[in-house]
């Protein structure tokens, strides 16, 4: 007997959907590491397809927001509804480019770089003082 992995994708979906709208949470996997020019954020949730995942940043954080499309038949006729899944969020340290911070999703996870802006990491600087 021969498994249709789409169905096995559809099913697990579903068994998210009705975890966490039951009050659960949804298998949820983060990873920071330190690279030579920045930090690389790694975020996995097996259930959920790529185009779930929303990433922004507001005042210095950076959010990972995921969301799950729910079909439901109501009355004949199909009905499209999103549920938030989770929202994450990372505080962006000082010594971080914001402006340059970049997301990919490749074989099932998403994939954030932070680089380094190097005002704050190991800088050191004197400061004149003015006298009046």
């Amino acid at each position: 007997m021969k498994i249709n992995p789409d169905l096995v994708k559809e099913i697990a979906q579903m068994a998210n959907v009705a975890n966490i709208v039951g009050g659960g949470i949804s298998a949820f996997r983060e990873k920071v590491k330190e690279t030579k020019d920045g930090y690389l954020l790694e975020v996995s949730m097996p259930s959920l397809s790529p185009d779930a995942y929303r990433v922004r940043i507001q005042n210095n954080m950076l959010a990972v927001i995921t969301a799950l499309s729910v079909t439901s038949n109501i009355d004949s006729e199909e009905e499209n509804m999103t549920q938030p899944a989770l929202v994450r969020n990372f505080p962006i340290p000082n010594f971080i480019d914001m402006e340059q911070i970049q997301a990919r999703y490749e074989e099932g996870v998403l994939k954030i770089f932070a680089p380094f802006n190097h005002l704050g990491k190991d800088f050191e600087k004197e400061i004149d003082i003015r006298f009046f």
